[in-house]
């Protein structure tokens, strides 16, 4: 493949759903292409505005707490593995108001709560709390809403 007829291809492949950088590169493997077009690819395509980390940071961190109801914890977790920048995970966060963070946490609590049998209210308060930690909700909150 030429380098235009692979740049049109990851232009749709950008086009379709939003992607970072480390997805896009990782794609970029599957061609037969130097480390120089592959750089170049990207470059245009950030040029382009078909990559925009901060875009991907914003949407991504929505997606997860909206649909898996993540928190913050997990999701930076995430991005950090994709290799997005701090900054822009740092205003990837900034879209959540305290009031709607808290609230999630406080909605899978009382699911959590209705859904233990537990009668040892120690072990019930830590199971929970070891559920909100594994969905990414800061240990601080999480022990305020618990104990």
């Amino acid at each position: 493949m030429t380098y235009k007829d692979v740049l049109a291809k990851m232009m749709k492949f950008c086009a379709y759903q939003e992607r970072c950088q480390l997805e896009v590169r990782n794609k970029l493997y599957s061609f037969d292409l130097t480390p120089e077009e592959r750089d170049r690819i990207i470059s245009d395509l950030i040029e382009d505005n078909f990559i925009n980390e901060e875009r991907f940071a914003q949407l991504y961190a929505r997606g997860k707490f909206n649909l898996k109801g993540w928190g913050k914890v997990k999701i930076s977790y995430h991005l950090q593995q994709k290799k997005v920048s701090e900054y822009c995970v740092k205003k990837a966060f900034k879209q959540f108001s305290k009031e709607e963070y808290k609230q999630k946490c406080i909605e899978w609590y009382e699911k959590k709560d209705a859904e233990i049998k537990e009668s040892n209210a120690y072990v019930k308060n830590q199971k929970i709390a070891n559920f909100l930690i594994s969905k990414g909700f800061e240990k601080e909150l999480v022990f305020d809403l618990v104990f």
